[in-house]
């Protein structure tokens, strides 16, 4: 299926409809939003995560809060490429752009290049650190 509908993509934004798909996957693309409320990108070493359009810092992508436009050298940036192994984030190409909540949950994150692992989906605790359906659906 991934390969059928997905072009080899592995995020949560691959789950969209197709006019020709298969009932199994116009299931999964119809309910794929329900999924988007409950899993976020754990980066890894960030090669495959996008910055702005993946859901890895905050609970929705950080193109939905940015202040200012995002400026186009920087658009389709990864996490990585916004991550510099010595002296960590490139803080003057993006801190101008998201609220302080935001960069406060970047500056929270850190990138490890050297991960062997890109991105992957995790399901995302609730409040009480448990993982279940139903904390999505509240």
């Amino acid at each position: 299926m991934q390969a059928k509908y997905c072009n080899g993509r592995c995020d949560i934004d691959m789950f969209t409809s197709k006019k020709e798909a298969s009932n199994a996957w116009q299931g999964i693309s119809e309910n794929a939003n329900w999924i988007r409320q409950g899993v976020r990108a754990e980066v890894g070493n960030g090669k495959k995560t996008l910055f702005w359009f993946n859901s890895w810092a905050c609970d929705k992508p950080l193109s939905s809060l940015v202040t200012n436009s995002i400026p186009p050298n920087i658009e389709d940036a990864t996490v990585e490429e916004l991550w510099d192994e010595k002296s960590g984030w490139k803080w003057n190409l993006f801190n101008n752009l998201l609220p302080e909540e935001a960069l406060r949950k970047i500056a929270s994150i850190s990138v490890n290049p050297k991960e062997l692992e890109g991105n992957c989906l995790i399901w995302d605790p609730s409040a009480n650190d448990t993982c279940s359906v139903k904390s999505v659906i509240l």
